[in-house]
């Protein structure tokens, strides 16, 4: 089988069009799962409550949110992988975004809404693609990754801090109320703590890699507009892309 960088600009784009077509069914499996799970516990829990004439089986509704925080973050993973491999095709030279947009756009047989989300976290640039040579679509490509990453352990961390609240609760009720704060209070300072470390090393390693990439060319002065205009979400993009411009600075003194 051939890899993503042998590929012609029609196999590319017949790729994209498999990869987006298999994500969009992947979620739509997943949020079934979910609407189940849903059903499930919320079912179980009421009917429990309700044959045991207690409170206590209600308890299991608490589990909705950890099981719609685990969906989201799975889901997020799976688009997180799609545009890391549209990027890549992208990144080749394979497949052009905009092009790519109006071609999966007139496919009938996918859900619009879905797809157009999809599509939507898709960056768009101002500057031809086409004008774009291979170093900077690399260093755009990075620099959506770790846009994508930061994003992605952000909804980890709430999935994991949903789930965290509802042991925190248990143990609240049916144990020692000292000990659940405590350890609760705990646990969110070492989540906090991991979702800063986490995010400090992805800064770092992009950084790593730009100062690699502006060493075999890149055109620092026309990545910056560019990179200016994406979407960093949770990040600083002052202080990310200050990163590029001061260090030459430094590197001449």
């Amino acid at each position: 089988m051939n890899s993503a960088a042998e590929l012609e600009p029609e196999s590319a784009y017949q790729d994209a069009i498999a990869r987006t077509t298999r994500t969009i069914e992947r979620r739509a499996a997943g949020f079934k799962k979910l609407i189940i799970a849903v059903v499930a516990v919320g079912s179980l829990s009421l009917l429990g409550a309700a044959i045991l004439g207690s409170w206590q089986p209600l308890l299991g509704l608490g589990l909705l949110l950890p099981l719609c925080g685990g969906l989201y973050w799975r889901d997020g993973d799976l688009v997180d992988g799609w545009r890391r491999d549209i990027l890549t095709l992208w990144e080749q030279g394979g497949l052009e975004l905009e092009i790519f947009r109006q071609t999966m756009l007139a496919v009938p047989t996918l859900p619009p809404d879905t797809l157009q989300g999809m599509l939507a976290s898709l960056p768009q640039f101002d500057l031809p693609e086409r004008r774009m040579p291979p170093i900077l679509r690399t260093a755009l490509r990075e620099t959506l990754g770790l846009i994508f990453a930061v994003e992605q352990d952000r909804w980890a961390g709430w999935a994991f801090g949903y789930a965290l609240g509802y042991i925190v609760l248990l143990v609240t009720i049916f144990g020692p109320t000292g000990l659940a704060i405590g350890a609760g209070g705990v646990a969110v300072l070492c989540l906090l703590a991991l979702n800063q470390g986490r995010r400090t090393f992805h800064c770092r390693r992009w950084q790593r890699r730009m100062r690699q990439l502006a060493e075999k060319g890149l055109d620092v002065d026309a990545f910056i507009p560019l990179a200016e205009g994406l979407d960093w979400g949770y990040l600083s993009a002052k202080q990310n892309i200050a990163y590029l411009i001061e260090r030459p600075k430094r590197s001449r003194s």
